[in-house]
């Protein structure tokens, strides 16, 4: 498969709620973060765009084992932009308890399988 299972359903959960322009540059941007200063692939275009670039990334992220790590940076983004948006817009504020209770790891990835 291109994506892991708990990957797929935080960018699907990411893109029904903030659309998949956002979900894209959320990975995109956490993929570069992750890359080892480019030893593990090149820096990715900040574009959105899920192509054959950016699952090239992730796939080779997946095996490195950074998969617990690059859901947790994609919850932290989330969580960031729903604060933004809470902070920003009065009326957004009581969103931010059913918003926040998106924002977690899945019991099913473990950190013992990050070294």
């Amino acid at each position: 498969s291109e994506i892991s299972y708990d990957v797929a359903r935080e960018l699907f959960d990411i893109a029904v709620n903030m659309g998949t322009y956002r979900a894209g540059t959320f990975l995109q941007r956490a993929l570069n973060l992750l890359n080892k200063h480019e030893r593990l692939y090149p820096d990715l275009k900040v574009d959105g765009d899920i192509g054959p670039r950016t699952l090239s990334a992730l796939r080779t992220l997946v095996k490195d084992k950074g998969a617990y790590t690059l859901l947790k940076m994609l919850n932290v983004m989330q969580g960031c932009q729903y604060i933004y948006l809470a902070e920003t817009d009065q009326s957004q504020e009581t969103n931010i308890w059913g918003w926040f209770r998106r924002v977690s790891i899945r019991k099913s990835i473990s950190k013992r399988q990050e070294v």
